[in-house]
C-alpha cells in the first residue's frame, strides 16, 4: 500500500481565530483523518486538493453532530455555520475560498 499524505489547512474550516470551541483539537484531528480517509477510498481525486480538503470538512461536519447529540450543550459557532453552508449547498464554494490560505 503507498504511503498516505494530507495537507492539514484549518483554513478551510475558517479563519483560524474562529477554530476554537468545544471538542476544537479534536474536530482538526478530524480534518486529516476524513482527508486519507477520502484519499484511500477514492485514489484517482487524491491530487484534487479541492475534492481532498471538502471530504475533510464533511467529515469533521459529522463528528460535530455526533457530538451534539451526544453533548447537546457544546458550543462551537463555526461548525453551525459550516453545517448552514453545507444544508444549502455553499460549503464545496466555502472550501475552495478558504484553500487560498493553504500551502
Amino acid at each position: 500500500m503507498p504511503d498516505i499524505t494530507v495537507k492539514l489547512c484549518t483554513n478551510v474550516l475558517g479563519e483560524s481565530k474562529r477554530v476554537k470551541g468545544d471538542y476544537d483539537s479534536e474536530l482538526v484531528g478530524q480534518l486529516a483523518y476524513s482527508q486519507a480517509k477520502f484519499v484511500i477510498e477514492d485514489p484517482d481525486k487524491a491530487q484534487d486538493d479541492a475534492a481532498v480538503y471538502l471530504a475533510g470538512v464533511e467529515g469533521v461536519l459529522r463528528t460535530w453532530q455526533a457530538i451534539k447529540t451526544a453533548k447537546p450543550k457544546a458550543k462551537f459557532p463555526l461548525m453551525d455555520e459550516l453545517l448552514q453552508k453545507q444544508q444549502g449547498g455553499t460549503l464545496p464554494e466555502y472550501v475552495k475560498s478558504g484553500m487560498s490560505g493553504c500551502k
